[in-house]
């Protein structure tokens, strides 16, 4: 449902274009002052800090590049980093038993052909899949939230990337079902 308009009163209106006149003055008090070589240190600096403080708006603007934005971005990334980093410890734990534990498969195998006896390929299959775990519940847990990190990292993103009238348009519709 669309915001009802407000009309501004006739104080409210006369303010605007005194501020918008104001403005213009400034800036044809600036443009004849250009002019006079004499000036030009004091245009400049004026320029200067025009250039300064456009700087410093941009990162406390509501856009992709806003400070607020990055560091959400960051934050969203260190998560992601962090799921990944205890995803990896779970992982290498659980590689290292299975491998531990072919190893010690490989010390039997080994020891039974010394001593003579026949191995088929199928039963050394079934001895190292048995020896092999599965995933434990704990890792496959680690990789769904590593995923979604990374998924919300990209999502967020993904919104503040996109123009502003695809996201006032999705808002709209969003808020009006």
């Amino acid at each position: 449902m669309a915001e009802k308009r407000v009309r501004r009163s006739a104080s409210e209106l006369i303010e605007e274009q005194r501020a918008k006149l104001a403005a213009l003055e400034r800036r044809a008090a600036l443009e004849s002052a250009s002019k006079r070589p004499e000036l030009k240190p004091i245009v400049e600096a004026i320029a200067s800090f025009d250039l300064a403080a456009l700087e410093a708006k941009r990162g406390l603007t509501n856009g992709p590049q806003s400070f607020e934005t990055r560091s959400m971005s960051h934050k969203l990334w260190i998560k992601e980093i962090e799921a990944s980093a205890a995803l990896a410890s779970a992982r290498l734990a659980n590689i290292e038993t299975d491998k531990a534990a072919l190893v010690t498969l490989l010390a039997e195998m080994t020891a039974k052909l010394t001593n003579g006896e026949t191995l088929n390929v199928g039963d050394v299959q079934t001895a190292v899949d048995a020896s092999v775990s599965d995933m434990p519940s704990e890792v496959s847990d680690l990789f769904a939230i590593a995923e979604s990190a990374k998924e919300a990292r990209i999502a967020f993103n993904e919104v503040k990337r996109a123009p502003k009238r695809t996201t006032e348009n999705a808002a709209s519709t969003d808020s009006g079902n």
